[in-house]
């Protein structure tokens, strides 16, 4: 008897085929409800096994940080002030970050 692959199974493999990709994307191509994809991301992102980047859903293995990455794939230099130069939030994060370290000192 042939198992029926999970929504989980159907989403990650599709992003493994496909490489990073937005709910829509993957809705288009698993013919999922995004209500699916919704719930599905949303318990793999506290998980982490998932991440997004750039808007896009990515597998921890092939993400830029977090705490299943090795310091020696992340690349060169502090990607994540790259990545939060790109996301107008995060650059106030930083900024925020950045003025209460000079108050402080």
């Amino acid at each position: 008897m042939t198992q029926v692959p999970t929504i989980r199974d159907r989403i990650f493999n599709t992003l493994s085929v496909n490489g990073p990709l937005t709910k829509a994307e993957i809705s288009r191509l698993t013919s999922l409800s995004l209500e699916q994809i919704n719930r599905t991301v949303t318990s793999s992102l506290q998980k982490g096994q998932i991440q997004i980047q750039d808007g896009r859903i990515v597998l921890v293995e092939d993400a830029v940080f977090g705490p299943c990455i090795e310091a020696s794939k992340r690349g060169p230099g502090n990607i994540i002030f790259q990545i939060c130069k790109r996301n107008w939030r995060g650059y106030h994060v930083h900024q925020l970050f950045n003025a209460s370290r000079r108050t402080s000192v």
